[in-house]
């Protein structure tokens, strides 16, 4: 979105996109507490820190979605519990400039680059320029 002209094409996988279905859920709170970081992994303090200022990240980046002119694939399974799909739904209708295709494997959830991770290498092969 900073640059959008230096893009080619952009694929989105089980992407956060619409900040109103972002909020810090209970654990992400918990993890908050020193005592809880202490106890926890740190992929999952990582995680965390991602999360917490998610929302207002989003809302900045809202009026940007329309200076996207490339090609976009927005990949998202219809099981994805930690990024809900509607997620999908909101970058399909943002990114007016675009030419978007979308990929909702129903039986996937958000761990896409693991379970179907043909659907990414088919994605990638089909926005490549020819050799």
């Amino acid at each position: 979105m900073a640059a959008p002209a230096r893009v080619a094409a952009l694929i989105l996988i089980a992407a956060p996109a619409d900040p109103e279905l972002e909020a810090p859920r209970w654990y992400n709170r918990l993890a908050d507490l020193r005592l809880v970081q202490l106890l926890i992994s740190l992929d999952m303090v990582i995680s965390k820190r991602e999360i917490m200022p998610l929302r207002a990240e989003l809302e900045a980046m809202r009026p940007a979605w329309e200076q996207i002119r490339t090609l976009v694939t927005v990949i998202h399974g219809a099981q994805d519990a930690l990024v809900p799909p509607g997620h999908a739904d909101f970058a399909e209708r943002a990114l007016v400039n675009a030419k978007v295709t979308s990929i909702r494997p129903e039986d996937t959830g958000h761990l896409i680059p693991w379970t179907k991770p043909g659907l990414i290498t088919d994605a990638l092969i089909r926005v490549l320029p020819e050799p």
